[in-house]
C-alpha cells in the first residue's frame, strides 16, 4: 500500500491568527515539536498560543485550585511565581469552541491533538494522514528539531503580510461581531 503524500497548500491567511495543528498519538514527540516551534517562533516576534485538548485532570480535588474549581466559578485566576493562569468554564470539544478561547493578539495557534482537524498539520509518522488532511510535513519521535525547521517557512507564508493592518483588521472584525465584509477591508485601509 502506498504511503499518502503530504500537500503542501499554503495559504496566506488575511487575518490572524494562523493556527497549525500538531497531531499524532501520545508519546509520539508531539509536545516536544511544540515547544521547538514556540523557541523559533519567539525568534520571528510571533506570539504563540498553545492550545491541547487532554483526558486528564488539571487541578487535583485535593489542592486549593481544584476545591475552588469544583464550586463552579465563572472564572478562577491564579497568579503564580513564574504565571497567571487563567481557568475558564467549559466548553464543547470541537475546535471552533475551543479556539474561541484563545486570547487577543496571538499571531500563531499550535493546536495539539490526536485527531484530524481542518488546519494545516504537522503529522506524526505513526499516523496516516486523515481523509483531505492538508499537511505541512511530518515529524519522527525524536525528530523535533528537524520538523520545526521544515515547517517554520510553511508556517511564516502563511502569516499576514501586513502585521499591522492584521491588528486593525482583527479590532474591526470585533466591532463588526465577527462579520467581514470589502467595505470592511477597505474601511480599515482608509482609517
Amino acid at each position: 500500500m502506498e504511503k499518502s503524500k503530504a500537500v503542501r497548500t499554503v495559504v496566506p491567511a488575511v487575518t490572524g491568527p494562523v493556527v497549525v495543528a500538531v497531531r499524532g498519538p501520545s508519546r509520539s514527540g508531539k509536545t516536544a515539536l511544540v515547544e521547538r516551534l514556540i523557541e523559533e517562533s519567539h525568534k520571528a516576534g510571533w506570539k504563540v498560543c498553545w492550545v491541547k485538548r487532554t483526558h486528564h485532570q488539571i487541578d487535583l480535588p485535593e489542592k486549593a485550585s481544584g476545591r475552588v474549581w469544583a464550586t463552579s466559578p465563572e472564572a478562577m485566576v491564579i497568579h503564580a511565581m513564574d504565571r497567571v493562569q487563567v481557568t475558564g468554564p467549559w466548553c464543547p470539544p470541537d475546535s471552533a469552541a475551543v479556539l474561541a478561547q484563545v486570547p487577543d493578539g496571538v499571531d500563531l495557534v499550535l493546536f495539539e491533538t490526536h485527531t484530524a482537524e481542518n488546519f494545516p498539520t504537522i503529522l506524526s509518522e505513526r499516523m496516516e494522514p486523515g481523509e483531505g488532511e492538508n499537511l505541512l510535513g511530518r515529524f519522527a519521535l525524536f525528530g523535533a528539531k528537524e520538523a520545526a525547521a521544515a515547517a517554520l517557512p510553511l508556517i511564516a507564508a502563511m502569516m499576514p503580510a501586513d502585521r499591522r493592518l492584521d491588528g486593525f483588521m482583527r479590532e474591526a472584525l470585533k466591532l463588526h461581531g465577527g462579520h467581514g465584509c470589502a467595505g470592511l477591508v477597505l474601511g480599515t485601509r482608509l482609517a
